[in-house]
C-alpha cells in the first residue's frame, strides 16, 4: 500500500548501509526494511531524497513476524520509486517533534531499561521515540582502541545519565566533515559541537539497535537523530 512518510531517522549501520524511519500521517511509526539478506543503502536513501523532515511516498506491506521491540518494521517494495512530496519548514519541523516527543527514555519503549543501557529483546512495544534534551553534558568524537571511530554523548534525563552511541548519519557525516576538510582536531570538533548544542533547542531520537547475541540478546540504545533548534551545523 501506498503509505506517506515524514522522515524521522537516517542512521548509519555497517557502511554503505542505513535504516530509516518515519511516521505516517496517522501517527503511526513505521521503519521500511528490505528482507533478509538485503538492506537499503546510503546511495538509495541519497537518491531518492529520504532525509528526516522530507515527507515520501513508499509502497509498504506490514510485515507478519515482527519480533519486540522493533514492531515497526514494514515490507519495502523497491520496484516503486519513493516519492518526494515536500519539506517540513523549521517551524513544522520543531511543531513535529514537539507532538511525537515522549516524557523521557523511560516511557518510550514499555519494557525496562536495565543499567541505562539496554532493552531485552523479545519486550516493549516499540524501538523508537523522542525527547527534547534537559542537560547535554559531554559529545565525543574521537578515534578508539580498535581504529574506529566513536560518536557518542552524555546526557541527563529524569535525574539519569545516558552515555549513548550516535548513529545519526547527518550527525556522523558533518562530524567526518570538519576532520577531513577543515582539518580540525577532535577535542575542538566535540567541544564546537557541544557548544551549539547547548546553546539551542534539542531533541533527540533515542532507538533500540538489533539484539547483539554475544550480549545476551541485549537491545542497546543509542541516539539516531539529533535535532536542533537552531541546527548544530
Amino acid at each position: 500500500m501506498l503509505k506517506r512518510l515524514i522522515i524521522t531517522d537516517v542512521t548509519r549501520m555497517e557502511e554503505p548501509w542505513v535504516c530509516i524511519f518515519g511516521v505516517d500521517e496517522k501517527g503511526d511509526a513505521i521503519r521500511p526494511t528490505l528482507p533478509l539478506p538485503k538492506r537499503i543503502s546510503e546511495d538509495y536513501a541519497k537518491e531518492n531524497n529520504i532525509r528526516p523532515f522530507n515527507e515520501i511516498e513508499f509502497d509498504l506491506t506490514p510485515q507478519d513476524r515482527v519480533k519486540a521491540p522493533h514492531l515497526e518494521d514494514w515490507l519495502l517494495n523497491q520496484e516503486y520509486k519513493p516519492k518526494f512530496i515536500r519539506k517540513l519548514s523549521l517551524d513544522e519541523q520543531g511543531d513535529f517533534l514537539e507532538k511525537i516527543r515522549d516524557k523521557s527514555v523511560r516511557d518510550i519503549f514499555g519494557a525496562e531499561i536495565h543499567d541505562c543501557k539496554y532493552v531485552n529483546e523479545g519486550e516493549g512495544n516499540r524501538s523508537l521515540g523522542t525527547i527534547k534534551a534537559e542537560d547535554i553534558k559531554f559529545v565525543d568524537y574521537s578515534l578508539n582502541e580498535y581504529k574506529s571511530f566513536d560518536y557518542r554523548m552524555i546526557f541527563l534525563n529524569q535525574g539519569e545519565s545516558y552515555d549513548l552511541s550516535i548513529t545519526d548519519l547527518r550527525f556522523r557525516n558533518y562530524c567526518d566533515y570538519l576532520r577531513i576538510h577543515e582539518r580540525k582536531e577532535f577535542v575542538i570538533i566535540s567541544g564546537s559541537i557541544l557548544h551549539e548544542l547547548i546553546n539551542s533547542v534539542v531533541f533527540f531520537r533515542i532507538g533500540l539497535a538489533r539484539p547483539f547475541a554475544k550480549k545476551q540478546n541485549r537491545c542497546y540504545l543509542q541516539i539516531s537523530g539529533v535535532y536542533a533548534f537552531p541546527d548544530y551545523m
